[in-house]
């Protein structure tokens, strides 16, 4: 196997959601650059959603985590099913969703497509709920189940606690 380091950053959206590196790494490690207040160790083997978390707090400075961490991820093959449902409005580019995870399953620039085989390329996300295409949709077509066209590679889910909104992190992924 031949090492690779990857270092990067993201913003919080406030949601879990995968952070993509092109390998399952075997050590992560995650800073809140933000607030400078929080900071996650990660190895392979972990149990799911476990973290080692420093926190800048009088009570637990050092401590083990075993909710809302971080998760290996395989990546996934392209054309999944997105979850809930979809409702496009003709001429608009505001997609409503129902029981839907945009800000876990999209991200800008994914290619939604539709039961009548219609493509909308995904310009913002808003909310797990809402996002715009980058054009106004051609027909109405409401509660649908669609299909992401595009894949994911492999890396790592970050939990809720390392995803607060509107925050920076940093983090260097080691296989």
């Amino acid at each position: 196997m031949r090492n690779q380091i990857r270092a990067g950053s993201f913003t919080g959206t406030g949601a879990a959601f995968h952070l993509e590196v092109g390998f399952i790494p075997t050590a992560l490690l995650l800073y809140n650059i933000t607030d400078g207040n929080i900071c996650q160790t990660w190895f392979d083997g972990m149990t799911a959603a476990n973290s080692f978390q420093g926190a800048n707090h009088a009570s637990t400075q050092f401590s083990v985590i075993t909710a809302n961490g971080i998760t290996r991820f395989e990546g996934e093959a392209p054309g999944r099913t997105l979850t809930g449902l979809l409702s496009f409005t003709d001429a608009s580019a505001t997609v409503s969703g129902s029981g839907t995870s945009f800000l876990v399953e999209l991200r800008v620039g994914d290619t939604i497509r539709t039961p009548a085989g219609r493509e909308y390329t995904v310009s913002a996300i808003a909310s797990a709920t809402s996002l715009t295409i980058s054009s106004p949709a051609v027909g109405a077509e409401a509660n649908r189940i669609c299909v992401r066209r595009q894949g994911r590679s492999p890396g790592v889910t970050i939990g809720t606690t390392m995803s607060v909104a509107a925050r920076v992190y940093r983090f260097i992924a080691i296989r």
